[in-house]
């Protein structure tokens, strides 16, 4: 259980045995949303207004592994038919979100792990075994990845050498899921793909997409679109020319706070995965939840 204010994480608790949670009054008092994970179940993100009630919370079971339910999105996403109610369901939802400069400083602070895994580890978001950890990145190098995606699209082939840190091997992929995020609410993304429309029972609304361009790395995936219209969830696989790494993302979005007319798209808890090079069983993975989130001019520096 975590509760947030904005895009900082300002209390964390464990329920006791009968699943009960309780927060502190100095804690509590000007949260916005409440976190609320467990393994084996889908997180949920629940906004708080202004008076402090007692809540029962619901989590719904995860039942299938992660890539797989990745997969099953994609192979439905493309080829899509572009349909004008998810077009206008699209923009409703992106009219909401304030956007950065691109040349913004970034900066992340949270948990996280990575590492190689099997395919059937593959979205393993094991808490317990997360480290603390950081993310940031200079306004020019975020610049320089958004103009990319209009310049290669959604992947760019590397050399031998090219990433001397050992992120990547065949492709360096944008990152959607951490410095890239406001893509998904910006125009260029409704431009860049077709949209169409999956109903649920609960009253959310799912927005298939799939790339336009197939002569260049493409996304397909899904948008959760919530009830008031807010961005909770992206999910995607990159699609490249041979050779391809089975590389896709996830990530999840804080709730906005109720009542508030301008919100801000701020990453949650992310898993990016990709096959490693040479190996058709193994994958690289890092799987982050972030507590606190600075974006401007020379946050990083």
């Amino acid at each position: 259980m975590a509760l947030w204010k904005g895009s900082r994480e300002v209390a964390r608790t464990l329920t006791d045995g009968q699943g009960g949670f309780r927060f502190t009054g100095d804690s509590s008092s000007e949260a916005t949303a409440l976190l609320v994970r467990r393994i084996g179940f889908r997180p949920t993100s629940i906004s708080l207004g202004a008076e402090r009630t007692a809540l029962s919370v619901t989590l719904e079971p995860v039942v299938t592994a992660l890539p797989e339910v990745v997969t099953t999105a994609a192979r439905r996403a493309c080829p899509n038919r572009d349909e004008p109610e998810a077009r206008r369901l699209w923009h409703a939802m992106s009219e909401h979100y304030a956007t950065h400069l691109h040349n913004d400083d970034i900066l992340a602070d949270g948990i996280g792990r990575g590492g190689e895994v099997t395919a059937l580890e593959v979205g393993d978001v094991d808490e317990d075994r997360f480290r603390p950890g950081g993310f940031a990145m200079v306004g020019a190098q975020r610049a320089s990845l958004f103009q990319s995606i209009a310049r290669d699209g959604y992947a760019h082939r590397l050399k031998p050498g090219d990433d001397l840190i050992g992120e990547y091997f065949y492709w360096r992929y944008a990152r959607l899921d951490r410095e890239l995020e406001e893509h998904f609410v910006e125009s260029d993304f409704a431009r860049n793909h077709s949209l169409g429309l999956w109903r649920t029972d609960d009253g959310s609304v799912t927005i298939t997409f799939c790339g336009r361009d197939h002569s260049r790395p493409y996304l397909e995936g899904t948008l959760l679109i919530s009830r008031d219209t807010a961005l909770v969830r992206a999910r995607w696989k990159y699609r490249t020319p041979s050779p391809h790494e089975d590389a896709g993302a996830e990530v999840s979005f804080v709730s906005p706070p109720r009542r508030a007319s301008i919100w801000l798209l701020v990453p949650l808890r992310s898993v990016f995965w990709r096959r490693l090079g040479g190996s058709d069983k193994l994958y690289v993975q890092t799987a982050p939840v972030y507590r606190e989130w600075k974006i401007g001019p020379d946050v990083a520096r």
